[in-house]
């Protein structure tokens, strides 16, 4: 089941007055947090629901961890509570920063309290513990900020801030991973952030480092006239004048294994690949899936990732957010099978295309789509035509993009999931790309004559 895009960290701000007689100022409050990667739970604490006077902190808390054990996730919970007996934090980095691209054995949190340090000291896994004091009836201003050690240097990664105001009540708030500022954290000044330089394997500390218009693929031009039949899924012989290498040489594969339920190949080890063109019109797609007898075609699944399919993502100005922003940023799904179980062709009654939830919209008439479904000698065959201006792609801009391959081994829900520039999975499964644009890699599009794009 595909990650909610509602994920979120609950922040609960507490304070336990079991009686009315209880004094309203006075006493210290202590402070405890528990941080941790969470999924979806912020509907079901319903933060803004009336609490009983007695012992109101503790219905709350509980009521919270409660759902956390039914659902399976885990939640953020920073609450001011009298007379805790071992107040403390307990925080986990926000899921964004949880790839393998970054090594969270270097990763900290740098927290204060009104200004002040809290100490932290390692706890379980990704976990950090530590205390604070504020009292009841003060201000309180919190500051969470996620920093990777880099030599000597510490790299800020996200960072979270919030004014609490008087603490004299009960005060839940819920803060969603979109909460954290991570597009500002930019130690060199190039306008790429200090994350999206670490998930691009480039310098944080060097503006030269992509450069201002690097491009991990350039995409060749070809004569309009050349141009290949979509909706035919056939190799055509333009196809031969496509780009299949990246700038360091390598084939453009699909073969980071993020989500395995079940994977029959391993990470690192598939035949799937893409391809791409285009004529100053229309940006052309070549997508190879799985080999001849080696697929299980399915397309018996509302949700179009849970079929057999491809997910094609682009940046037109290659802002690498950690948020789409409703302008540029795109997800296209196009699945194997149309709705009648033959191979999916946009020219076709029942072809089948999505876009997905957190895309910019886009014209389906803007796109065209042709599938081979594997049989002879032939693998399963992606070809799929854009247009550009609609796509806002423009030639010599880089853009951002990526591709990702659905694989549905048994009907039902998706078993497997691989990636092109996404990280691979380590020890749970991982799919970043339909939240975080930032998770793409690059292109750009050569000019007729100079498919070097010098």
């Amino acid at each position: 089941m595909r990650i909610s895009a509602k994920s979120s960290l609950q922040l609960s701000v507490l304070i336990s007055r079991p009686y009315a007689e209880r004094p309203v100022t006075g006493p210290k409050m202590k402070l405890a947090t528990r941080m941790a990667g969470y999924h979806g739970l912020a509907q079901r604490c319903l933060p803004g629901r009336a609490l009983p006077r007695r012992q109101s902190g503790l219905v709350f808390l509980l009521t919270c961890l409660s759902q956390i054990g039914c659902d399976g996730g885990s939640t953020s919970e920073i609450h001011f509570e009298q007379n805790a007996s071992e107040p403390n934090f307990n925080l986990s980095p926000p899921e964004v920063l949880q790839t393998r691209a970054i090594d969270n054995a270097f990763v900290e949190p740098r927290v204060t309290l009104n200004g002040n340090p809290v100490t932290l000291q390692p706890s379980t896994g990704t976990n950090w513990r530590g205390s604070g004091q504020v009292d009841q009836g003060a201000v309180a201003s919190i500051s969470v900020v996620w920093i990777e050690k880099v030599g000597a240097r510490e790299l800020p990664l996200a960072e979270y801030q919030k004014n609490m105001g008087v603490i004299n009540s009960n005060q839940p708030v819920v803060i969603e991973v979109a909460d954290y500022e991570i597009d500002q954290q930019d130690e060199d000044g190039d306008r790429i952030s200090n994350l999206s330089e670490r998930i691009g394997n480039t310098d944080p500390y060097d503006p030269e480092d992509p450069g201002a218009n690097f491009a991990q693929v350039l995409v060749r031009h070809i004569d309009p006239a050349d141009a290949p039949e979509i909706n035919d899924g056939r190799f055509d012989a333009v196809w031969r004048e496509a780009q299949y290498q990246d700038e360091n040489g390598a084939r453009m594969s699909i073969n980071r294994l993020m989500i395995d339920r079940g994977a029959t190949r391993l990470d690192g080890d598939t035949e799937y690949y893409w391809a791409a063109m285009h004529d100053g019109e229309y940006l052309y797609l070549l997508v190879f899936g799985a080999d001849q007898g080696r697929q299980t075609p399915f397309g018996d699944s509302i949700l179009m990732y849970d079929d057999d399919a491809i997910e094609i993502f682009w940046d037109g100005d290659n802002s690498r957010a950690s948020r789409y922003d409703g302008i540029n940023d795109f997800h296209m799904l196009i699945p194997l099978l149309g709705e009648e179980g033959a191979p999916n062709r946009s020219d076709q009654a029942g072809g089948r295309m999505a876009i997905g939830g957190n895309s910019a919209s886009f014209p389906r008439a803007a796109v065209d789509w042709g599938v081979n479904v594997s049989s002879g000698t032939d693998p399963d065959l992606w070809e799929v035509r854009i247009r550009l201006d609609e796509a806002d792609l423009e030639i010599g801009r880089t853009f951002g993009f990526e591709v990702q391959l659905d694989d549905d081994l048994n009907g039902g829900a998706r078993d497997v999931k691989w990636g092109w520039a996404h990280p691979s999975r380590s020890d749970s499964d991982i799919d970043f790309t339909y939240r975080f644009p930032n998770y793409m890699s690059t292109a750009r599009l050569c000019r007729p004559g100079n498919n070097d794009c010098s």
